[in-house]
């Protein structure tokens, strides 16, 4: 029969393309560890990872199977003590991360709330995150204060941190903010103002385009021409 143990999970490696996990257990009441060298691990279908070794705040522990067929050993599952995962979790959720102490790196599978979101921590502390929300019908980029967001319409929003956005909704592309164009002098930008008089466009590949008085049109400004 099988024995099984809790031990100590330290540095590992890949090993031709395999994981290894480094484990030990206590020897003696001094905390004196014992060294089992690199285990082959057994973890789910589709997922490798590496544990972090330890430090002040935990450690990551794992299960050794000893008496396994031919095999000195093999690891069948682990945790680590200085987990935290982010966030409230409900029945049915899911989430993966990285296995660093601080889990950088997470992906969050929400069954109730129908979403999938990646969340990382950026160098500053803060979460950049992108959200597929099945239950709202809409798709998220938000980063550094600034969105990107396509809605359940098909509407497209860009919107930054500023307050400057662009708004992409059925035939019409709506613009909040100042609108500079390059090579434009310092001090001008482009606004909107109502025509006052027919203007027609030449033909440049089709035919003329007249536009008539009350349309908008977009005039510079602040020392340049209207």
């Amino acid at each position: 029969m099988a024995e099984l143990e809790i031990v100590q999970l330290g540095a590992s490696s890949l090993k031709d393309g395999a994981a290894r996990w480094q484990c030990s257990t206590p020897a003696n009441d001094n905390d004196g560890l014992e060294s089992y060298g690199e285990i082959p691990v057994y973890q789910g279908l589709g997922l490798t990872s590496l544990p972090v070794a330890k430090d002040d705040k935990g450690c990551a522990e794992g299960v050794y199977a000893k008496g396994i067929g031919s095999k000195k050993g093999i690891l069948i599952g682990g945790r680590d003590t200085r987990s935290k995962v982010v966030g409230k979790m409900d029945p049915g959720d899911t989430v993966a991360h990285s296995t660093d102490a601080e889990e950088t790196a997470q992906v969050r599978l929400q069954g109730k709330k129908k979403s999938a979101s990646i969340v990382v921590k950026g160098a500053d502390g803060k979460h950049l995150m992108v959200l597929v929300d099945g239950k709202n019908g809409k798709i998220q980029v938000m980063a550094k204060g600034a969105c990107i967001e396509i809605d359940d319409n098909g509407d497209i929003s860009l919107l930054g941190k500023g307050g400057a956005g662009i708004l992409i909704q059925g035939g019409d592309v709506c613009i909040n903010g100042n609108l500079k164009l390059p090579g434009m002098p310092p001090g001008m930008f482009i606004m909107c103002a109502p025509m006052t008089g027919p203007i027609t466009i030449p033909a440049v590949i089709a035919t003329p385009l007249t536009l008539t008085p009350g349309t908008w049109m977009p005039c510079m400004s602040v020392g340049g021409y209207t």
